[in-house]
């Protein structure tokens, strides 16, 4: 038990991204890119399956802080794991778009309101989790540019997810209801991808001055693809209901053009988005490549590897979405391959993810999101007596996991 316990207390934030993954495979085969009752059905049981593990890392979670040294204060302070805090909520994001997509339109009025009260909890949890990580990791200021990697606009990635949240449940709602939670959708949209636009120009000074991640990291690039992805699930899915909710607003009615007019510039700007994913997806192809062929050693699975199917699933239900709104059967055809290559990465992260479990080459001390860096060293090392201060610099990630004494103090002691 001790053993276990030991692991456990290095089960990081950062597993719910495999959660996030399942969900989204689960979401792909509900949405019917590919028209199959049997793919159906296996979409529904990952969606229950998905659900059973959500709950589970949740339980996991609540041992590993009341039952090992973990400490939430730690967490939620550290520079890296506070990026995969938010985790939590996506994947409850996609618990939500699969069950909403289950219910279809035609729901009773107890699971309508059922729909309405979890998007705005959503809302909240996502809310509370945007603002606080980033004040957080803000007054800390533990971060650099060399540490500088994807994960960054995480704590605002549930924020951006409102829309596509916003497209799942405006189905199933009234027109003012749908109205509200559409407005919401669409604000939070913008806010999440207007961040992931910053962080984008970050991302691309750290690559143009330092090249790209190490080896192993490398797949993390894939949530690139996210951002630009889901805004046009939230813009073609929002465009297609307005004919049903704008008429709520209360203004004169509004000629039918209107909604030709909004639904064609929505799609307009999905083609101009499609490109940006899609350039993201090959630049990071081309990194991985590159790792295979000169660090194919140095590839070991990290966590940050399921960025290779979450944020992809968001790209492989634009592509469709895009595919419906133009009628094009070559842009399905591309959909529904994308589908297939995801359901293969799956498989493969997801035996890569077992086996590093079981070879102890995640969930060990110093291997994990919890894992003690030179800037928190470096952080900490102000606030010791000068004559107590360690005159060794600890080596940089992602060399060697740097040691800071005062801070694994205050996590056993915390």
């Amino acid at each position: 038990m001790t053993k276990v316990l030991a692991r456990v207390e290095h089960m990081t934030c950062a597993w719910f991204t495999s959660c996030m993954s399942l969900g989204g495979i689960s979401n792909l085969l509900l949405s019917r890119i590919i028209d199959s009752a049997p793919l159906h059905r296996i979409g529904i049981a990952l969606l229950i399956l998905n659900m059973l593990y959500f709950i589970a890392l949740i339980l996991l979670q609540v041992v590993r802080f009341t039952c090992t040294p973990a400490r939430v204060g730690y967490t939620l302070s550290h520079p890296i794991e506070c990026l995969f805090v938010p985790t939590i909520v996506l994947a409850a994001a996609t618990v939500l778009n699969g069950l909403a997509a289950v219910a279809g339109r035609d729901v009773g009025g107890g699971l309508r309101t059922a729909f309405q009260v979890a998007f705005w909890v959503y809302f909240a949890a996502a809310l509370v989790v945007g603002v606080g990580c980033y004040t957080v990791l803000w007054a800390r200021a533990e971060g650099s540019m060399h540490h500088m990697n994807p994960a960054w606009v995480l704590p605002v990635f549930p924020l951006m997810l409102c829309g596509s949240v916003a497209v799942a449940v405006v189905p199933t709602q009234t027109e003012e209801s749908a109205l509200n939670i559409a407005i919401c959708g669409l604000t939070c949209q913008g806010l999440g991808y207007t961040v992931s636009c910053m962080m984008y120009a970050v991302l691309l000074l750290r690559l143009m001055t330092q090249g790209f991640p190490p080896a192993r990291a490398r797949p993390g690039l894939f949530m690139c693809c996210g951002p630009p992805a889901f805004t046009i699930i939230c813009l073609l899915g929002l465009a297609q209901e307005m004919q049903r909710i704008l008429p709520a607003l209360p203004l004169p009615s509004l000629p039918a053009s209107t909604y030709e007019t909004l639904f064609i510039g929505a799609l307009a700007a999905s083609i101009l988005l499609w490109t940006v994913a899609a350039w993201f997806y090959l630049i990071t192809l081309a990194a991985i490549a590159a790792a295979l062929l000169t660090e194919r050693r140095n590839v070991q699975f990290i966590l940050a590897w399921w960025a290779a199917v979450f944020p992809i699933t968001g790209f492989a239900t634009a592509t469709n979405a895009i595919a419906d709104a133009l009628d094009s059967s070559p842009i399905k055809i591309l959909a529904q391959i994308m589908v297939v290559v995801l359901a293969v990465v799956f498989v493969a992260i997801a035996a890569a993810h077992i086996h590093a479990v079981a070879n102890g080459i995640i969930m060990a001390q110093g291997k994990d999101e919890d894992r003690l860096i030179d800037t928190m060293h470096r952080q900490d090392e102000e606030k010791v007596p000068a004559a107590e201060r360690e005159r060794e610099t600890p080596p940089t990630y992602p060399n060697t996991p740097a040691v800071s004494v005062f801070r694994l103090e205050r996590k056993l002691t915390a």
